[in-house]
């Protein structure tokens, strides 16, 4: 990857967007209309799991090179607690990229997750009333 992270970052800042705002849409109590939003979700799970990856990456390069920079500096001789802090600071920027996206996809499973059990509730509502139906029949 020869781009930089922000580069990158600005690449995929209207794919998050998007998927923020389709899961600021409240699920319907219909099943119809929960398969489209489904749908919708689904088609941005794969992209956000490359996007977590990618920006693992990202993460992993900003690590090396900010121990890269300790070693260079010669502040190894620091407390291990304040070579992570730096660290943690130097990278803050893909961390927080990176865990944004990583929420954004635990938050699609969860929102398929709920999306079934409510296609679910309503099947079973159809069929129940389905055969109370036709008990009143016999």
């Amino acid at each position: 990857m020869a781009e930089t992270f922000e580069d990158w970052r600005k690449k995929h800042t209207h794919e998050i967007a998007t998927v923020q705002a389709l899961l600021d849409i409240e699920l319907s109590e219909y099943a119809d209309p929960i398969f489209n939003d489904l749908r919708k979700l689904e088609v941005y799970y794969s992209r956000v799991q490359n996007i977590v990856s990618n920006a693992d990456y990202y993460l992993e390069i900003a690590c090396k090179r900010e121990l890269e920079r300790v070693i260079r500096e010669g502040t190894e001789k620091l407390p291990s607690y304040e070579k992570e802090v730096q660290t943690k600071a130097a990278t803050a920027p893909e961390r927080l990229y990176r865990n944004l996206a990583q929420n954004l996809l635990d938050a699609i499973k969860q929102r398929i997750f709920l999306g079934m059990n409510r296609v679910n509730y309503c099947r079973d509502l159809y069929v129940n009333s389905m055969v109370k139906g036709r008990e009143k029949n016999v």
